[in-house]
């Protein structure tokens, strides 16, 4: 990695590097003598407090795994990264300008424009990017968003070219992929949404529930039903003062007992038991008692 370092990362525009690892330094202090055509300076760091966190490392990093950046002006940036290609779209925010909306969504654009540079790099963004500018009506302010946005990605080491505007009037450009961008690095899928990104809604779940306990309406041999259920689906299942659950009683004929558990996924529900009445109680004190 040091060598890697000092071969891609050293360029003529880099005025000082800073490490903090005394072994890794000397190493590094011998790795430039190879390229004399590196000017920048060589800092050993041997400050108190962490580098990353001296420097604000970490929350630069937090900031570039966010899918909203604000912008200096109140806007923001929605960055949307997939397989495929990368979505940004661009919105006023709290930016209300002090002349007309035109001018608003043009100063809005700009700025973006120079972000969505940064943040490419920050990220380390690579293929299809498609970007969702503010609908802009003056050709004039078009091709200066346009010009901004080519003029910024010149300063990118990697490759970049901006193909231009789409008929759908959303801007398309592309980035050299030269190896994993920041999210692929240090993120992986979510466990408990499997990698969408959303869950289904409590109410969604809850309704899911009550599908399944009407079905076995009106069955003579069924006295009670024991369900387990994430405590936010059983508090929406029982609804205010228990009349939701009430009602659902009412229309299937049997007695409805819900065993809310945290360590449910908020998406998963089980049907306990059907059965007597008294086994039901049964199994349900027997849960309770485990949960204690």
């Amino acid at each position: 990695m040091i060598s890697k370092l000092v071969r891609d990362l050293m360029t003529d525009d880099v005025d000082e590097c800073m490490i903090d690892n005394s072994s890794h330094y000397h190493r590094l202090k011998q790795e430039i003598q190879l390229y004399p055509e590196i000017k920048g300076a060589l800092t050993h760091y041997k400050g108190n407090q962490n580098i990353f966190d001296y420097y604000q490392i970490t929350a630069d990093l937090e900031r570039s795994l966010r899918k909203k950046v604000w912008l200096k002006n109140g806007g923001y940036l929605i960055i949307d990264q997939t397989e495929a290609l990368t979505v940004i779209d661009i919105n006023t925010g709290k930016y209300t300008g002090h002349q007309n909306l035109e001018e608003t969504v043009y100063i809005t654009n700009v700025e973006a424009a120079k972000e969505i540079a940064r943040q490419l790099r920050l990220r380390d963004i690579g293929g299809i990017v498609i970007i969702d500018f503010i609908d802009m009506i003056l050709p004039e302010h078009q091709e200066n968003v346009l010009q901004a946005l080519e003029e910024v990605v010149k300063k990118d080491r990697t490759k970049t070219n901006v193909v231009g505007i789409t008929a759908l009037g959303l801007v398309e450009m592309t980035r050299k992929k030269i190896r994993q961008n920041v999210l692929e690095v240090t993120t992986k899928f979510c466990s408990y949404c499997d990698g969408k990104g959303y869950t289904a809604s409590e109410e969604t779940i809850a309704a899911q529930v009550e599908r399944i306990l009407l079905e076995y309406r009106n069955a003579g041999d069924i006295e009670g039903v024991l369900v387990q259920v994430h405590p936010s689906v059983a508090a929406k299942l029982f609804g205010e003062g228990r009349s939701s659950l009430r009602e659902l009683e009412k229309h299937c004929g049997f007695k409805v007992y819900l065993h809310g558990t945290p360590h449910n996924h908020l998406e998963e529900y089980q049907v306990i038991y059907m059965g007597s009445l008294a086994e039901t109680k049964r199994k349900l004190e027997a849960l309770q008692q485990k949960l204690t």
